[in-house]
């Protein structure tokens, strides 16, 4: 359905609170489909990663100086491997968050159809995201910090709205004007949930961590790096979406049956 087509009467004010429990509350009704597109995400990506021996098990004293072009290039295919994967993840949340909010369960295969169909798009729009945020940190940090708040919600306007890479951006900024605090807030809880995980699991990497090198070595620390990953990715992704909804909501007056006509 045409944008042009929907009520744009706001039908309430853009609440947090609503946005964190219809988060969470997306993410109980349909875990096991999260859950798994989130492990068949990240899975690949630590396998790769240790099986090339990058980040996964390595020690400083471990890299050979003359080697580190090699370790460059390693370092880029993983890098690629997880922007892929990262995309098909982000863009399969998205359309399950959003399926979900309208009243329909989310299937895991229409999900997974969903983030490989706009896995090429999504990875454009996250290049052209990084290096205009990076150009926007070196400037000040204020002005990186802004852009990343006014296109929070790109990938769910690509994925629902399906407009082109660049359009993206101005509309996210149009969604997110006068909410950008609140949104921020959101992002700074997840930030710090993501740090709280990540320094919680150091004792126990170091302690699984052994001197014996291989895959098979690196299976525990592994395990534990994809459970942070699978956990903040998937509330990341749902969160984003969830957003998305809440802002069309409070802003469009967009209700589920109209946003519900896009996966039609």
């Amino acid at each position: 359905m045409p944008l042009s087509e929907f009520r744009t009467v706001p039908i309430e004010d853009f609440d947090m609170g609503r946005v964190v429990s219809r988060t969470f509350e997306t993410i109980g009704r349909n875990a096991p489909a999260f859950l798994a597109l989130a492990i068949l995400a990240v899975i690949p990506q630590l396998v790769l990663a240790a099986v090339l021996g990058v980040g996964t098990g390595m020690r400083p004293n471990q890299i050979d100086p003359s080697k580190i072009f090699h370790m460059y290039g390693l370092m880029m295919v993983v890098g690629l491997a997880s922007m892929i994967f990262s995309a098909i993840l982000q863009a399969a949340l998205v359309h399950g968050t959003i399926s979900d909010l309208n009243g329909n369960k989310a299937s895991f295969g229409d999900c997974l159809g969903t983030g490989i169909r706009t896995c090429l798009p999504v990875i454009g729009l996250t290049i052209v995201f990084s290096v205009a945020i990076f150009f926007g940190f070196i400037l000040l940090i204020v002005p990186g910090v802004m852009l990343s708040i006014a296109w929070a919600v790109v990938v769910p306007v690509l994925v629902v709205e399906k407009t082109g890479v660049f359009a993206t951006f101005g509309r996210s900024a149009e969604l997110t004007k006068g909410h950008r605090w609140k949104i921020f807030g959101l992002y700074l809880a997840i930030a710090v949930l993501s740090m709280v995980l990540g320094f919680a699991i150091l004792p126990l990497s170091s302690a699984m961590t052994t001197a014996n090198e291989g895959l098979l070595a690196m299976a525990p620390v592994m395990a534990l790096q994809g459970v942070v990953k699978v956990v903040v990715a998937t509330i990341s992704a749902a969160g984003v979406a969830a957003v998305y909804y809440e802002l069309r909501a409070a802003k469009e007056g967009i209700g589920p049956e109209q946003l519900a006509s896009v996966f039609d």
